[in-house]
């Protein structure tokens, strides 16, 4: 235990005793007797295409009480469809990407949606077939082309998909995946208006999908570059990503001019967001996670894999997550790292999408939001709220029903962290053309009310979005 009562772990020995051999074994023995396992989970949420766009806004029906002051646009991005033609792409991080839209203004609400218009969209439909190769899909080539059309495919760039989140930068609004390309969109008609290539803008070949603008306005992300600092032949060592035993290094960064400061070592592990990081009273850094055991976790969003849920007895160990903090002393030496950064669990429950109040981003802070995904749970899709300072975790779910990433918005004058209420999106196991906008007390993690659409066409689950308050012009 650390001084506030926190439990500090080595990370590999903390997700065995999550799922140990025993409960694995059970699994396997109820899948060889013809069993069905995790059955509380719906993988169908994940399998919906939408059909046609929802050009025109759809007006909702009302349940409880929306709160008047609530005047703005919540945009949010995720996979829109599976299928091209008579293909299928073969990972969620392929299929393409759709943009929802609702529009929040005296107790009402309106949806739309509309599908990012990349080039890889306009190619693969143009065609009725995948001819871009994307993250986890590889494309067949034409086998009517020619040899040399056939050869000259194996050259083209991939995927320019933008389907994880929606970010503000400077007064304008773009769609990101990652990669190194961006759309800019058009918040009130979702209308696809340009595509920004960092590649060849400023040499980056991939960017996080989750930018950080910071309180003085500067927009920060982390890129990949490559430069022709070395020989013109290299040889590449490709190691084994399943190799534990390789470290995770932090790198702390001089923001003004990029130079590494410090740097820390903690036993592997693998994530998608970080929950939040900032300069602690103690001359440290702490940095909360959520954090996998391996990124075996992006085989489960394979097709195959999330069709196969019911009989894959590691499906669950392989999706969990948890919360944990790393606390990085920037007293010790800076030389080599040689001892480990161990973290503490913040709360044992399962932690994706996070988000938080963002005036206390890069802040100390008490809260952050999220969704817990355990499949093995009775309400795989629970909404959760953590307080970072005592360790404890309201929750709120629905049986049979799937929210999306929360998204805090203030009341106006606010002078509490959790003075306001979180935005989520609600689908329906079996009922693919309904969807729900839900809004929580923050403080409390009650329901206020919620906006009930039908739809003339399902509505795929989504990934990450935006609210934009309407003294934005353009939304």
């Amino acid at each position: 235990m650390n001084k506030r009562g926190r439990q500090v772990v080595d990370i590999a020995r903390y997700f065995h005793h999550l799922d140990n051999d025993a409960t694995i074994a059970a699994l396997e023995r109820r899948v060889e007797n013809g069993d069905s396992i995790f059955d509380n989970v719906d993988a169908g949420v994940w399998f919906r295409d939408c059909h046609t766009e929802v050009d025109q806004p759809v007006q909702g029906t009302v349940e409880g009480v929306i709160p008047s002051w609530i005047d703005g646009v919540l945009i949010r991005n995720g996979p829109g469809s599976w299928n091209v033609g008579e293909e299928s792409f073969d990972h969620l991080f392929d299929c393409s990407g759709l943009l929802h839209r609702f529009k929040i203004s005296s107790g009402l609400v309106t949806y739309q949606c509309k599908f990012i218009k990349s080039e890889s969209y306009i190619k693969n439909h143009a065609a009725r077939r995948i001819v871009v190769t994307g993250f986890g899909t590889r494309f067949v080539p034409d086998p009517c082309a020619s040899i040399f059309q056939r050869i000259a495919t194996l050259f083209k760039p991939g995927s320019d998909n933008t389907l994880v989140s929606v970010y503000p930068i400077q007064d304008q609004v773009y769609a990101l995946g990652d990669s190194n390309y961006m759309h800019r969109i058009d918040p009130a008609t979702l209308d696809t208006l340009g595509k920004i290539d960092l590649a060849g803008d400023v040499t980056i070949l991939h960017q996080t999908s989750h930018p950080l603008t910071t309180s003085d306005g500067e927009t920060f992300n982390l890129g990949v570059t490559l430069r022709p600092t070395g020989p013109r032949y290299c040889i590449l060592q490709l190691n084994d990503v399943s190799d534990l035993s390789f470290q995770t290094i932090f790198h702390v960064l001089d923001k003004t001019n990029g130079s590494v400061v410090h740097r820390f070592q903690a036993d592997s592990f693998f994530y998608l967001h970080i929950i939040n990081a900032y300069e602690d009273t103690n001359d440290g850094i702490v940095v909360d996670i959520c954090c996998y055991r391996n990124p075996a976790m992006l085989d489960c969003m394979y097709r195959e894999a999330l069709k196969n849920i019911h009989s894959t007895p590691r499906y669950a160990q392989m999706f969990r997550a948890r919360p944990l903090r790393f606390r990085l002393d920037l007293a010790s030496p800076r030389t080599a790292p040689t001892g480990k950064v161990r973290p503490s669990v913040i709360c044992d429950v399962g932690c994706e999408t996070p988000r938080m109040n963002g005036q206390h981003q890069g802040r100390s802070y008490t809260y952050f939001y999220a969704i817990s995904a355990d499949i093995d749970r009775d309400n795989p899709g629970t909404l959760i709220k953590v307080n970072v300072q005592n360790n404890t975790c309201k929750s709120w779910s629905q049986k049979d029903v799937y929210p999306s990433e929360p998204v805090f918005v203030a009341t106006p004058n606010a002078r509490k962290e959790d003075e306001g209420v979180l935005l989520s999106v609600l689908l329906w196991s079996h009922h693919p053309t309904r969807v729900s906008l839900l809004v929580l007390n923050a403080r409390t993690m009650q329901e206020l009310g919620r906006v009930n659409f039908t739809t003339p066409t399902p509505v795929p689950k989504c990934l990450h979005g935006w609210y934009f308050p309407h003294e934005r012009k353009d939304a």
